[in-house]
């Protein structure tokens, strides 16, 4: 039986294993949690003790567990713990419930009174509908929960994703950054309930002594950053103002690395450390920062100038650059990379340098090459990613996407290689494997490794799209088109999904059905020069093809460098009889893709339809020499041209 809350002395026993258990979870030894919480609620059952034991569970990835031992609580904190234990656990509706109540209508639970713990509950509430398919209530819980919290970066997130623009310059504002503040202190987290308890106890017994630490603390604070700037360590540069930094040690690596400066004597409760306990963060949030006037006197004159000038970024910095400038810094790319637009990467190069050189950063910068069709471009980004953050598995799977269209077969052998030794438990590391098999065509061992992939995070939807693409080239349309609808069910802006399934339509002759999924493919991303292509090709294969080169010329405006784009656009000037635009396409191809078979031989069958018979043959000896495969096929072409009575249309097999 639960006993009712109110105000509980804690005896001394209790004390002491909440201060135990916060100590394992804070060093990461969470079964040795679980087991003094257990302790801890069969010694007096309350829902402050509930939720700490279910917080263990929680970090235990126990999720059940925490449900069960939270379904009988009232308190407002449990109430959102218990809706993320559901939510975990894929319980959903129940994780509603938990977080409106049974007695509220979806109508009421949009009111931020009935929701626990603020932007937190409202962006969890968001996560419920939109696993629920209510997108249009998850957008409304996103937007509640980034009015009520600016710093939710994931409610930013989603909206984006989902295609919902956020007036970025409405949310990410010093007012609301105070507002949330402020709120933050009535917030209903168990750690500050449990943390503001023993903290009380700590002043009743040491209040003597704080002011005197406090005042110790402040100078050792003060001592380090002198210290820091006389060792050369370099200043945060400052955004927004731009102002000029001159850095002391020129000679430094450039790369980021995620080492810190070493740091000397500094007081207890600056830096957390495994054993000190829970208030100690608080401490750290609580202090002031500041910056010592003073000079080193044995300096010499120049190098006082540089420490002055440092003094001056690092008090602009700490002034003008706030969280909500910070955000808003990276707001506004993130916005333009999920709208796959092609200034999304000039705007992550505006970000400071040490920011643009992070693994997030530089992730997105590679993606945004992708889907414009720049692999090269994309992999020299990656590379610099990975120098940078070695350990770092987001994004390698369309890492090793972009390889495999480059045909690097050693690259994405030696990148699968990587990420299986960092981590077998990554659904990226088993696409980057099954990646590496569809490279080497073992098309059913790929499909097994993406699988795994979809063991491990079953709403993965780039996993699902590219099992899709495998059973599309496997011929096994029934599991392709299953596995793409999955993908557009999970993320119904993954174009490479839609692309799929077009392809896989215009495969199996249903030229209407492929146009529809083209057509939603640009829709998503309008920049990808490939997409048009194929919405061309489809219009060229039921014979509409002025329509046809229309969506040849919109690629061709976004790679003009596009074979594909350039080889069937030829192809729909033949049917339109621009024999001579044809050819002039065709030649402009040949320049940047030499030992294209194909092409000499549609130009000499073009040739020959101008009765230019001699550089027909010309091109069809060029056709000879880079294949031999189709030796009698070419042999006859030839033959053909001293036949004056051959039909130039039973020339072309297109």
């Amino acid at each position: 039986m639960i006993e009712e809350e109110g105000l509980q002395i804690k005896s001394q026993l209790e004390q002491q294993l909440i201060e135990a258990i916060l100590d394992s979870l804070q060093n990461h030894m969470n079964q040795n949690a679980i087991f003094l919480a257990e302790r801890l609620v069969y010694e007096r059952d309350t829902e402050e003790h509930r939720s700490l034991l279910a917080e263990c569970y929680l970090h235990e990835n126990q999720p059940y567990k925490a449900c069960h031992i939270l379904k009988e609580c009232k308190s407002e904190f449990n109430r959102y713990q218990l809706a993320v234990a559901y939510f975990r656990n894929k319980m959903y509706k129940e994780g509603e419930i938990a977080l409106i109540g049974p007695s509220f209508s979806n109508q009421f639970a949009l009111q931020s009174s009935n929701i626990p713990n603020g932007g937190f509950g409202h962006f969890l509430l968001g996560q419920i509908y939109e696993q629920t398919h209510r997108l249009d209530d998850a957008k409304i819980q996103y937007y509640k929960s980034l009015d009520l919290n600016p710093t939710l970066w994931m409610a930013f997130e989603r909206l984006s994703k989902i295609g919902e623009p956020v007036t970025i310059n409405k949310v990410f504002i010093d007012q609301k950054q105070k507002q949330y503040e402020i709120s933050r202190q009535q917030s209903c987290n168990i750690y500050k309930i449990i943390g503001n308890s023993l903290k009380n106890k700590s002043n009743l017994t040491k209040s003597g002594q704080k002011e005197v630490d406090d005042v110790k603390e402040e100078s050792l604070i003060i001592d380090n950053i002198n210290k820091r700037q006389t060792q050369g360590v370099k200043p945060f540069s400052t955004t927004g103002v731009q102002t000029q930094i001159i850095h002391l040690d020129d000679s430094s690596n450039s790369q980021m690395k995620f080492s810190q400066p070493q740091q000397k004597k500094i007081g207890a409760k600056m830096i957390p450390t495994p054993g000190i306990g829970l208030q100690n963060y608080q401490s750290l949030l609580s202090q002031p920062f500041q910056l010592s006037q003073n000079p080193n006197k044995n300096q010499n004159t120049k190098k006082s100038e540089i420490q002055k000038v440092n003094c001056v970024a690092l008090q602009s910095s700490s002034s003008l650059i706030n969280l909500p400038q910070l955000l808003k810094q990276f707001a506004h790319p993130y916005q333009l990379w999920t709208n796959y637009s092609v200034e999304a990467i000039a705007n992550f190069q505006k970000l400071p340098p040490h920011h643009y050189r992070s693994g997030w950063v530089l992730e997105k910068v590679a993606r945004s090459f992708m889907d414009q069709v720049k692999y090269t471009d994309a992999e020299k980004i990656w590379k610099e990613m990975r120098q940078i953050e070695p350990t770092r598995l987001e994004g390698m799977d369309y890492y090793s996407s972009c390889l495999w269209h480059l045909k690097k077969q050693s690259e994405l052998t030696y990148l699968a290689h990587s990420c299986l030794q960092i981590s077998m438990q990554a659904p990226e590391t088993w696409i980057a494997i099954g990646n590496c098999f569809s490279l080497m065509k073992e098309i059913d061992n790929s499909i097994k490794f993406f699988g795994r992939a979809i063991q491990l995070r079953k709403d993965y939807s780039y996993a699902y799209t590219l099992s899709g693409h495998e059973f599309s080239q496997n011929e096994n349309f029934q599991q392709a088109k299953k596995s793409y609808d999955t993908a557009t069910s999970l993320d119904q802006r993954q174009y490479n999904a839609w692309w799929g399934q077009g392809n896989m339509y215009y495969k199996t002759d249903k030229y209407d059905d492929a146009k529809k999924c083209f057509i939603q493919a640009i829709k998503i991303n309008p920049n990808n020069p490939v997409l048009p292509t194929f919405l061309a090709m489809s219009y060229a294969a039921q014979g509409n093809h002025n329509e046809a080169l229309k969506y040849f010329e919109q690629s061709e405006k976004l790679d003009p460098m596009n074979g594909l784009n350039k080889y069937q656009k030829a192809n729909s000037l033949i049917k339109l009889d621009k024999y001579e635009q044809a050819l002039n396409e065709l030649q402009s191809l040949s320049q940047f893709i030499p030992k294209e078979t194909a092409i000499y031989i549609l130009m000499g069958r073009i040739l020959k339809k101008l009765n230019k018979i001699k550089e027909a043959q010309n091109c069809f000896n060029m056709a000879m020499s880079l294949d031999m495969k189709d030796q009698a096929k070419i042999k006859g072409l030839m033959e053909s041209l001293s036949n004056p009575n051959s039909e130039f249309n039973d020339d072309f097999d297109l």
